[in-house]
């Protein structure tokens, strides 16, 4: 089912009214194909609409299954467009919005079931490049608003900055070629200004060499079922919707206009100071960037988590078999950028880490952030020979 599909499903007093529709995240990840879309009820009046509309897909986009994850992202520090083109017309974001929105309407609207928190499916493409803007503005950023960590201090203090003739950014810390289990770490806080839902919780950047040609590097990180290798409070990952498959796939060639790949994963993760398992779902984006954003050869891979309504934060709704043992955190950012050094034979990795961790003291959450943030690095680094 489209977007336009589910558009014209919605009725005009709810359009008007602010009136919720439930999505179910359960069938979320089990969706193979347009004809299950989202799951909404509709009349057997629209449905005749639904089938006309479903008939106007392209051959491409139905020979190649165009996928559709139903879930809301949060967008308060993206430039989202004001009015959205569908079905034929512009149509506000924000209307649409309220239209589609869970059960925060019934009730009264959430502290954060706001228009921030956007209907992925309306614009994949848009979503995806924002994300990857949003991405490498952080992971470039070496200004005063990360500070760094005593023993990075110390290294960057020993040695003058880098300059890569071939990377357009400046300055640039970059990490030492010669010291491969060398690990740079900052700190820094979202843009003095900026608005939004966790901004108060620190954003976490590492920093340091890998082995191998940043393509591989990128692939090894893509499979989830590599995971386990680099991040020892994995308890797995599921990739469930997979929207684009090929890192290195061309936007001329994408049914959604965008390069690369993408697809929703589900993980979860036992952290020594939370008592339950941290559960995670997000969209996972990988793709090449070019010059003038970067040297030829770079990629990089960028995910924030997705939810089944507009409420955003909060603890998965667990039945008696999970006794509890589950709880929902949010990754805001997380990012790999993986320039190339020595002809492409080897990289540098930067990593972004900025997440929202439920009952969780912020200062501790810092602390551990950094400690694995080193550590994933450094496990990343012993598996170059694999890549």
């Amino acid at each position: 089912m489209t977007i336009a599909a589910v558009a014209a499903l919605l009725p005009t007093d709810v359009v008007k009214t602010g009136e919720s529709i439930s999505l179910d995240w359960n069938n979320m990840l089990s969706l193979s194909d347009n004809v299950k879309g989202c799951l909404v009820e509709a009349t057997e009046e629209k449905k005749q609409e639904i089938k006309e509309d479903e008939e106007k897909l392209s051959p491409k986009d139905v020979a190649l299954g165009r996928q559709e994850c139903c879930a809301f992202m949060r967008v308060h520090d993206m430039d989202i467009p004001k009015e959205l083109q569908m079905n034929g017309r512009d149509v506000a974001s924000l209307t649409l919005h309220r239209a589609m929105h869970s059960q925060a309407g019934r009730r009264g609207p959430e502290r954060n079931a706001t228009a921030s928190m956007f209907f992925v499916d309306m614009d994949l493409k848009l979503i995806l490049d924002q994300l990857v803007q949003l991405g490498l503005a952080e992971a470039t950023e070496d200004s005063s608003r990360y500070s760094p960590g005593r023993e990075t201090a110390n290294a960057l203090k020993r040695r003058s900055i880098q300059v890569d003739p071939n990377w357009p950014v400046r300055p640039w810390h970059a990490a030492n070629p010669r010291n491969l289990r060398e690990v740079l770490i900052w700190n820094g806080m979202v843009r003095r200004g900026a608005q939004g839902f966790g901004n108060e919780w620190p954003i976490v950047k590492a920093r340091g060499i890998i082995p191998a040609p940043p393509r591989n590097v990128a692939e090894f990180l893509w499979d989830s079922k590599n995971v386990h290798k680099y991040n020892n409070m994995s308890q797995g990952r599921r990739d469930g919707i997979i929207f684009q498959e090929g890192i290195d796939t061309p936007a001329n060639e994408s049914i959604y206009g965008f390069p690369g790949s993408a697809k929703v994963f589900k993980s979860y993760n036992k952290i020594k100071m939370v008592p339950r398992t941290v559960e995670l779902v997000s969209i996972l984006h990988a793709r090449a960037l070019e010059p003038p954003l970067a040297a030829p050869g770079t990629y990089i891979i960028v995910n924030r988590s997705i939810w089944e309504s507009d409420m955003g934060q909060q603890e998965r709704r667990t039945n008696a078999n999970d006794n509890n043992q589950l709880i929902r955190s949010e990754i805001l950012l997380g990012v790999q950028l993986l320039r190339p050094l020595n002809g492409g034979k080897a990289c540098e990795i930067t990593t972004i880490a900025h997440a929202v961790a439920p009952g969780v003291n912020k200062m501790v959450a810092k602390a551990a952030a950094n400690v694995s943030a080193a550590k994933i690095l450094r496990d990343i680094q012993a598996h170059a020979s694999q890549m």
